[in-house]
């Protein structure tokens, strides 16, 4: 009689699960600070463009200590166009929205709206996949349905109110700004898909960050 080894997957759901929560609470910060900056005078462009000049540097720094950083630029400097045209829509343009909402929305309506990503990560995902190995998921779909109906039902008291035309017009650039995240997302899981090299997930965020300095430099000046 062997002994089975032991499992790992419950471990890793945990991890999985802290990380994801770790980051969504990171990231749901990052409306307050664009509405307190906002209200506060501060330029919307600074915002983003600090934003991801950071990351850049701190990711870079990351692979360096893990030293995956050599064989990553080898690749990223020779599809640099893909990197810089997604790096453009899903970091730049999107976060561009959200940070221009914030100066016309409160806070609670640009965090709120975000969580519609979900709705729209799955409407797009059969666009992206043109060989019909992702259809439309309406399991998935429905599930998602259902974050929609919660923000909705949340915001009854303000739905009744109604919204101002600086509110509606944040609403609608936070509505597009989560299309724009996860099409870049998908394009380059596509795309590395067709490529010999293998990155992790580090690499992937640091060749859109790369990819989006051009839109920033062109923005800041």
């Amino acid at each position: 009689m062997t002994a089975s080894a032991p499992s790992t997957t419950a471990p890793n759901a945990w991890r999985a699960i802290v990380l994801g929560t770790l980051g969504a609470c990171f990231f749901s910060s990052t409306f307050l600070l664009n509405r307190l900056m906002a209200t506060s005078g501060g330029p919307w462009v600074w915002t983003a463009v600090l934003r991801y000049s950071y990351m850049a540097v701190l990711l870079t720094g990351w692979l360096l200590v893990r030293g995956q950083w050599l064989a990553f630029w080898h690749f990223w400097r020779g599809t640099w166009r893909t990197w810089v045209l997604w790096g453009t829509v899903g970091i730049g343009i999107f976060y561009s929205l959200v940070a221009v909402a914030a100066q016309y929305s409160p806070a609670w309506l640009v965090a709120g709206s975000f969580q519609l990503v979900l709705l729209s990560g799955l409407l797009i995902t059969p666009f992206v996949y043109h060989d019909h190995r992702a259809p439309l998921n309406f399991r998935a779909l429905r599930m998602a349905s259902l974050v929609v109906i919660g923000i909705v039902l949340m915001q009854a008291d303000n739905l009744r109110q109604g919204f101002s035309g600086g509110a509606l017009l944040g609403f609608g650039l936070t509505v597009i700004a989560t299309f724009l995240y996860p099409l870049a997302n998908r394009k380059i899981l596509v795309f590395l898909e067709t490529q010999p090299i293998r990155l992790n997930a580090g690499q992937m965020v640091l060749g859109l960050t790369l990819g989006s300095l051009p839109f920033w430099a062109v923005l800041s000046g």
